[in-house]
């Protein structure tokens, strides 16, 4: 039997797409934060992605939400209570358990930064006056720790511009909570690069043909045409387990 060709696929616009679509292995506070965006999004317009478990490069962060509207968002969610840590410094915790693991707002900060050079690595990504077009934000979230148990905390858990969410904070969450009061809109062609910047493997790059004919190395970045999978086709294509498909 010859193998089944996919076509290709069609949907209607979602306020946000989950990748995976059924994200599994989720702690307790992690599921909580999962419905958190899902809900945020229910009445907004524009079409945003929520990454669960993103493997970036060698770097996996717990969540990426990817808004076209407000930039590229990072979130470590721990469900950690005070009781849980035994010591912490800027680089790493000991926790009561004998574990012992990286400080995660020292982490968070590292995958903000390898997302800012992700995207400043991209050329399409950049606005007429040379800056990045878009804003990376980072948060850490505690959902069994209060803000009042973590006072002494303060110092090792700074690091800018890296933002940490407490537990009394979650149970009102909003979007500006995560990207702030400004708006940064960047079009389709730059979500797709976008997209397929931090996931090669989405990447379909096509050369768009002009009045002339130009090398490959003379076509400006502003002529060529960025593609990708569509959400629906990387949704699916991330649920297949490894090998060849």
């Amino acid at each position: 039997m010859s193998p089944k060709v996919l076509s290709p696929l069609t949907h209607s616009i979602m306020p946000i797409t989950v990748v995976p679509a059924a994200p599994a292995n989720l702690t307790a506070g992690e599921k909580r934060i999962l419905s958190s965006v899902r809900d945020l999004y229910g009445n907004q317009s524009t079409e945003a992605f929520l990454y669960v478990q993103p493997r970036l490069r060698n770097q996996e962060p717990d969540f990426l939400i990817l808004d076209p509207d407000r930039g590229a968002c990072v979130l470590e969610v721990k469900d950690w209570g005070r009781s849980t840590i035994r010591s912490i410094n800027r680089t790493r915790v000991q926790l009561n358990n004998d574990s012992t693991t990286e400080n995660p707002a020292f982490q968070t900060v590292r995958y903000h930064k390898l997302l800012e050079g992700l995207f400043e690595s991209e050329p399409a990504l950049y606005d007429h006056q040379g800056e990045s077009s878009i804003r990376v934000h980072s948060r850490l979230l505690f959902s069994r720790l209060r803000a009042d148990q973590a006072a002494d905390l303060q110092e090792v858990l700074d690091f800018h511009p890296t933002k940490v969410l407490f537990l009394e904070s979650l149970g009102d969450l909003s979007l500006e909570d995560f990207f702030g009061q400004d708006l940064t809109p960047i079009t389709q062609n730059q979500l797709r690069a976008a997209r397929s910047t931090l996931f090669p493997e989405i990447l379909i790059r096509h050369q768009a043909k002009t009045q002339e004919t130009h090398s490959l190395q003379e076509e400006s970045e502003s002529e060529q045409i960025i593609k990708a999978l569509d959400a629906e086709q990387e949704t699916f294509a991330k649920a297949l387990p490894e090998g060849h498909y």
